[in-house]
Parts: C-alpha cells; structure tokens; sequence
C-alpha cells in the first residue's frame, strides 16, 4: 500500500455505499431486474401475508353472473337496479357508498334519468366510478358520461399496473380534468368524504390479509340479495358496489403468484377495497423502497465485502457465499411473516455479489500494486524467498515505522579510502562491484535485508521486515560467511596488484525503529535508532583490538554460538553504560580447549584476580600472533585489574 492509498475501512466504506446504491437502482430501473424483484415481494405478499380477522368497515356488495342473468341484456348494468340497490343501501344506514359502474353510454332513458336522480339526491356520502381519454374512452363516451355524472361525484377507477408485468402494486391517486379541477382516484375520493386526509401519491397497497383459507378479507354479499338481507349487516358500513364476473375488470395482483389460473386476479372493486382499508386505517404497506429496506442492502453489500477479505480460497468461499445468501433469503422471508417488513432480495444478492467482486478487484488490485512495491522496494535487497514471503503476505510489512528487534550487521574496508585515492575512477568502480557483489551474496544468502551502501560499507540487517526469531545467528553466520568471501577476494586483488585492506565488520542485537522514511515522493525502507549507532560503533572497536570479527553479548546470547570469544565490557565513548564485546572466530580459527584456557583467563581477568596476568602470559606463549591476547597483557601490564575497557575515541 503507497502512502497516497486509502485505508482499508475507507475503502471498504466507499466500496458498500457505491454498491449498494448502484443495485437499488439497477432493481427500480433495469426492468429484468425491476421484474424479478417486485416479483419476489409479490410471492412473499400471496403466501405469507399474516392473518387477520376480516375487515368490520367495509362491505362489498357484488354484480355476479348470477345478478347479470337477472336481466335482458348484459351491458351496461340495468340502471334501475342500481338505481334501487343505492336506495335501498341508503335505507339500511350505510357510511358511504362507492358505486364501481362506469356510465359511459345511455341506456332506457326513463332508467338513466332515475340512477342520476338517485345519484345526486342519495344523500349518503358517494362516489361513482369515472373515466377519461388516459383511460381509454372515446369523446362520446366522455362527453355522456360528463353529462350523466357530476364533478363532485367522481373519483377515477383507474387502477396503476406495473408496465412489466401487468400487476396492480399501487393506488392511483387521481388525474386532472381537461378544465384543471383535480379528480382522486375512486378510494381516495370516498376516503376525502368520509372525513380522512389520505397521503398524496401513487403509494403501495397494503394488502389486507384473510382470516384464514376459505375466509375473504371483506364480507360479500351478491347485489341482488341486499333487499333479503339483515339490515344491521349493513349499518354504519362502508358499501363498495361493483362487478364480480370471471372476464369483466379482473386484474392481476401480487397473489397471482402463488394463486394458479384466475384466482389470483381480483375484481377491480375488491382492489377498491383493499385500498380503501388502508386509507381509512392508517395501514402502512409493506415496501422494499423504505430507509430500511435500503439500509438492508447496504448491509448485505457489506456482508460480501467481508467474504472478499477472507482469507480463503475461492473454492471455499464460493460455497460459503451461496449459504450465506440463502440464510439472507431466508432471514427476508422471516422477517416479513414475521414484522411485515420487505428487505429487497434481488437488491441485496447483487449488492452482496456485486460488493464482493468490487471488493476483489479493488484489493486485488492494491494487491498487485503492493507486491509490485515491495519487489520493486526489496527485490534488490532481500533474498528471493523473502521478498515472496512478503508479496504472498503484505500485512507481514507494515509501513511506517514499528519497533522490532533487529540484528545490525555493518562491513568496513581498511584503507579503502589511502587506496582508492591511489586508483583510477574506473578500477575503483570495478573493485567496489565486485566487493560489494559478494557480501550483498552472502548477507542475501542468510535471510538479511541490505539496507544502504556507505562508500565502502555495507549497512544490513535481520528480522525485518520479514521477522526472524533466528536473526542473530543469522547475523553471526553472515559476518563469518563475508569474512570468508573477503579474504578470497582479498587474494584475488593481490594476484592483480591491489593492495585491499581486510574487511571488519561489527555485529549487534537490539530494538529499532523500521519501516518506510522519507517523503511522499521519494521514500525507503530502513532501520533507525541506538541500535544500528552501537553496531557501527562496534564495528570500530576492531582496530582497538586488532580484529576483524566483532559482536555484541546482545547478539551472542540469543544466538546460542559458541564459536565466539569474550574480549571486555567495553564504555564506548560518550556512553555511560558498557557493551560487553566478543569477537566472532571461523570454526577452525581455535581448537576447543584452547578456546577454553582463553576464557578461563578471561574470567580471572574479570574477577581482579592476580593469576589472570599468567594466565595470558601462557596464551602468548602458544600462540604469540593472536592479537586480543596481547591487547590484553598490554592492559594487564599497564595495572588495569578487570575486564572493563573505557574508550577515548570512537
């Protein structure tokens, strides 16, 4: 991840909002996918509407085939029947009335003067179904029926279909006439005389439910038994009059889902009813558009986005995917039997598809640029198997700074610089390639990160940014491998005239502070703090001992190397606390027991005793070149009586 990159919360934030307001669109305005959404709230509606008892308002009164057959002719309804049956509604005491005929054509006039009389003298709250030229009626037809029908009288019976499917979902809330006065649709208009405020707007039908099975939402009773009928059915009720006939104004709602053939297409007079209830009970519908509903979408986008960061494969997450998204079908399901809310199925699934493969191609792209950054960063610096390590694990290397425990490794020529003033630029180069090819092998070798290349040295380290619990053997082992690969160069150098000093390096253990440093335009990875001081130091101390090799204790300890010899605490300058000092020996640089009589004196020397200055003295006898032993008789014979060494230089 680049410092201009955003974070991951960020990113998976803008990732869900964008899906999730994408698919709501796509299902309000893809029709395929408008389709199939609206259907699956309609299937939902037909099998798990919860029961309820049936509706004490309102009453259908209903034009059957058995009333039709009553008369000589089929259309238009006989208009002194009608005329009667309002009479007689009127009589029983009813609340209101909505007449669901459309007057559209003359009849018997002696029958037509005799309804409107009825119709505007009925003295009950009324309204009679109307129509314009947006509903299909010629000039004719709305010319007789403008006549017949007084404005006050009128609400449209228009019912709104889905342009898809066909299916009524919605009311109509009314139309303007050709003069500008405003006509509500049938439900709303009766509802206005009632005394109600319905709500403006096509809103969504909140379907009323049935009682059970075999039991209508509304009573219903066949308009030619009205008379017969008790009277009290009637009183104070709500009375909707309309046509009940198999291929007459039979419209397709939301239970011809799960209702086969024509029973799921309801009478546009009990549609009438189903919203009206709603209008005059405050029912709310039942809607995947709500604040809810959308929210439900976000949060199923967020569920895919989630899936996309598991650490899984694709065969795994593919199956997991699927069972998540159907206990999410399931859940819509349950919630609506069981709260009568609707969240957006088909909304959601693609939100938690769509939120997945968004989230997969925007981290697998970040991906991508990350392993391109860190090989690009480390392939230079790191070995091979390190650098796939942190490209197959990113969070493995995190940028910035963070504290670890390092092993610094730090590499320095004698003489570089008296020789290469004697050299010509291109030898130099060529000298220096060739160097700084075969310890950068060696450090690359052993699992370390090449850090930075200061003239002559090499500044490198272990444990970061891939951890290590081993680096400070690593870092022993390194030291000793670029002490092999320096001496043969060494020779190598002499066979063709150049005199190049041997290498010392200085090897310590302890915490820094890693990670990328530097500006946004130009920045790198590197280890910072006393840590990576103390190593440079200690390289330093060499030509105070005469050696080659040189590590901390700090580094000794952990590493379990044997191969070491203890040379002093040593108080580097400027510091106050002391450094205990081991050189690093080859395997073979000393036989064990050697070794063994080397730090017994050691340890007398450290204890102040008296017999550490013999001791030494037989280790010169045997070995009268080692240089450590004679630093040390050196400081014996000077009365030093302890192990301690304060330098006065760095």
């Amino acid at each position: 991840m680049t410092p201009r990159s955003l974070t991951g919360f960020a990113s998976l934030t803008v990732i869900v909002v964008v899906t999730a307001a994408v698919m709501v669109w796509a299902t309000r305005t893809l029709p395929f996918l408008a389709a199939v959404e609206s259907w699956l709230v309609d299937y939902r509606l037909a099998t798990l509407l919860p029961a309820e008892p049936q509706d004490p308002d309102i009453v259908i009164v209903a034009i059957t085939e058995e009333v039709i057959a009553r008369f000589p002719y089929r259309e238009p309804v006989d208009r002194r029947f009608l005329a009667e049956l309002l009479r007689t509604l009127a009589e029983r005491g009813v609340r209101g009335i909505l007449l669901d005929v459309l007057f559209d054509q003359p009849t018997e006039p002696e029958k037509d003067d005799e309804l409107q009389r009825t119709l505007t003298g009925l003295g009950v709250p009324l309204v009679v179904s109307y129509a314009g030229a947006g509903q299909g009626l010629t000039e004719a037809q709305i010319a007789w029926l403008d006549r017949f029908l007084p404005v006050s009288l009128r609400g449209f019976a228009s019912l709104l279909t889905d342009p898809l499917d066909g299916t009524v979902r919605r009311l109509f809330s009314g139309a303007a006439l050709p003069d500008g006065r405003f006509v509500r649709g049938a439900a709303s208009a009766l509802a206005v005389k009632l005394g109600y405020r319905p709500a403006d707007g096509a809103v969504p039908i909140a379907w009323h439910g049935r009682p059970d099975q075999e039991t209508l939402p509304f009573r219903q009773f066949r308009a030619d038994l009205v008379k017969i009928l008790p009277a009290a059915w009637f009183q104070d009720r709500i009375v909707l009059v309309g046509a009940d006939l198999t291929l007459t104004d039979r419209h397709r709602t939301p239970f011809s889902t799960a209702v086969p053939g024509e029973a799921g297409n309801l009478p546009g007079v009990v549609i009438h009813a189903h919203g009206l209830a709603q209008l005059i009970g405050g029912r709310r519908p039942a809607e995947p558009e709500g604040g809810w509903a959308i929210a439900a979408v976000g949060i199923a986008s967020l569920v895919g986005s989630l899936l996309a960061r598991l650490p899984v494969s694709l065969l795994v997450r593919l199956p997991l995917s699927l069972a998540v998204l159907g206990l999410w079908w399931g859940g819509g399901f349950l919630v609506f039997r069981e709260w009568g809310e609707i969240i957006p199925l088909m909304a959601s699934s693609l939100g938690l598809a769509g939120a997945q493969w968004a989230t997969d191609v925007y981290f697998g792209a970040q991906a991508r640029r990350q392993r391109q950054f860190i090989e690009l960063a480390f392939g230079r610096y790191l070995s091979r198997d390190l650098v796939h390590q942190l490209m197959a694990d990113p969070s493995r290397l995190k940028l910035g700074g963070e504290r670890r425990r390092l092993t610094i490794v730090i590499t320095d020529i004698e003489g570089f610089t008296a020789l290469s003033e004697q050299l010509d630029p291109e030898t130099v180069s060529r000298l220096l390639n060739g160097y700084f090819d075969g310890v950068c092998s060696a450090v690359l070798d052993h699992g370390g990160m090449i850090n930075e290349f200061l003239g002559d040295s090499v500044l490198a380290f272990f444990g970061a940014p891939v951890a290590q619990d081993d680096h400070a053997a690593r870092g022993l082992a390194c030291a000793r491998a670029i002490h092999q690969f320096s001496e043969r160069f060494r020779e190598t150098c002499r066979g063709q005239g150049i005199g190049l000093g041997r290498t010392r390096v200085g090897v310590h253990s302890g915490e820094a502070v890693v990670g990328n440093f530097g500006s946004e335009a130009r920045f790198k990875y590197v280890a910072l703090g006393d840590t990576v001081n103390t190593a440079s130091r200690i390289e330093g101390l060499n030509k105070h001992f005469s050696t080659h090799l040189l590590c901390s204790g700090a580094t000794v300890e952990p590493s379990g190397d044997r191969a070491t010899r203890p040379l002093g605490s040593v108080v580097l300058k400027g510091r106050r606390e002391a450094v205990e000092i081991h050189e690093i020996l080859p395997s073979t640089a000393a036989s064990l027991a050697w070794l063994e009589a080397y730090r017994s004196a050691f340890t007398l020397m450290q204890a102040g005793s008296r017999d550490a200055l013999p001791a030494f003295q037989a280790l010169a006898a045997e070995r009268p070149n080692d240089p450590v032993v004679a630093c040390h008789l050196a400081r014996l014979g000077a009365g030093a009586r302890d192990a301690v060494v304060v330098m006065t230089e760095k």
